[in-house]
């Protein structure tokens, strides 16, 4: 084989880019997730879910998000809405799921931070953005 990783020079961390990730513990009575069935029954499982993740990005820089759950591995084209702060909220469902932020400007860093855990109807976070 060609070895294009060391022909090219590829090595180190100026070459890989880093992607930010936190990892969050499911809720317990949570409707199980599954992605059988309609989009629309599928995002009524998940509008079901009363536990948020608050998630903080910095810097406050657009960014694309996506999460790992199981064998799933998605993200949203569309860039994030935050407050102020670079926060933002994610329903949790009954199992353990990985967030995690692209830049769309690649040579940027972000970190990833798992704020709290909240309910859905937290006043104190009532004007957070949430997905």
């Amino acid at each position: 084989m060609k070895n294009i990783k060391i022909e090219k020079k590829l090595v180190g961390d100026k070459f890989w880019f880093k992607v930010a990730y936190v990892n969050v513990e499911g809720s317990k009575g949570a409707k199980p997730y599954t992605d059988k069935g309609s989009e629309e029954a599928i995002e009524g499982i998940v509008q079901s879910w009363e536990d948020i993740a608050v998630l903080k990005v910095t810097p406050k820089v657009p960014f694309k998000f996506g999460y790992v759950h199981g064998r799933i591995i998605n993200y949203l084209k569309s860039n994030i809405e935050t407050d102020d702060e670079g926060r933002f909220g994610v329903h949790i469902g009954d199992d353990k799921v990985t967030f995690f932020v692209i830049p769309t400007a690649f040579d940027m860093v972000l970190t990833l931070e798992l704020v709290a855990r909240v309910k859905l109807d937290d006043s104190n976070y009532k004007n957070l953005p949430l997905y």
